[in-house]
């Protein structure tokens, strides 16, 4: 028996806790892919409950992220509610802020990645309790050129790039260094400060996430954290959860959609810090 960064006694894994991982795991999945944003905050510390740790954690969830954001995105482009063309743009800087923050969790502690993910949550939380529509303000037809104009069915709205790449760059590195996909980072900056219908966001996010964890993955890869015997296990479920919560996802309304991601990130800020502070 150990003592891991975080504070938890670490026992030896047992078939009966990687199957209780899996359960977990896949009903996070579900919320996860309902709310267009990975499910890393939850992988990582369900795991580190677990006694696994962090940055092995981190690693074995940023792979789950990729087969997340596969499940949910097949469903999602059946609807035609993901935006492709930002989805791209934002993670060429996505990416490389994910492999940044990956490799560098080599030097930060485990109770410093809690705290950051705790942080985040909190912020992310208050954002979507917020409401407006962006500070662009931009009404007229001829729009500067940093003003990117898009569209997805019959929504319009418009991206003020000098914005979007370091919410992006940033987003990246946090979601790369404590193992998750950024969504609670991407969703709320395209719902407020760009006015994209919530629904919209959350597709094209669940999209997002994957290529985001790819960076994130490659640099924790680097750094020797993989456990690819853990990934096998949990994936098939991950997987099926992803789906059925994208299929969820459809049948709600915008505003609820709102409201429901702003409540899910305040509880588990509170959660995780009673968990591993209290």
């Amino acid at each position: 028996m150990t003592i891991t960064e975080t504070g938890v006694i670490r026992d030896p894994m047992t078939p009966l806790s990687y199957i209780v991982i899996a359960v977990c795991l896949s009903v996070v999945a579900f919320v996860a892919a309902m709310m267009g944003i990975g499910g890393g905050i939850l992988y990582t510390p369900i795991q580190v409950l677990f006694g696994v740790d962090v940055h092995e954690a981190a690693t074995t969830s940023l792979t789950l992220i990729m087969i997340l954001s596969v499940g949910a995105t097949f469903i999602y482009r059946r609807a035609s509610m993901v935006d492709f063309k930002i989805a791209f743009v934002f993670e060429v800087f996505s990416v490389m802020g994910g492999f940044l923050g990956g490799y560098l969790s080599s030097y930060v502690s485990g109770d410093a990645i809690i705290g950051i993910l705790i942080g985040v949550l909190v912020v992310a939380s208050a954002g979507m309790f917020l409401k407006g529509r962006g500070p662009l303000g931009c009404v007229a037809e001829t729009l500067p050129w940093y003003v990117w104009k898009r569209a997805t069915g019959s929504s319009e709205y418009r991206i003020n790039m000098f914005i979007a790449i370091p919410l992006c760059l940033l987003a990246g590195t946090i979601s790369g260094m404590i193992g998750v996909g950024g969504g609670f980072i991407k969703v709320p900056m395209m719902v407020l400060l760009f006015a994209i219908p919530a629904d919209i966001a959350i597709a094209t996010s669940g999209f997002m996430v994957g290529l985001t964890a790819i960076g994130g993955f490659a640099g924790h890869l680097a750094g020797g954290h993989w456990n690819p015997a853990m990934t096998l296990i949990l994936a098939p479920g991950v997987l099926a959860g992803a789906m059925l919560g994208a299929k969820a996802m459809l049948k709600i309304e915008k505003e609820k959609l709102r409201r429901i991601f702003s409540v899910l990130m305040l509880l588990l800020a509170v959660w995780l810090a009673y968990r591993f502070f209290g």
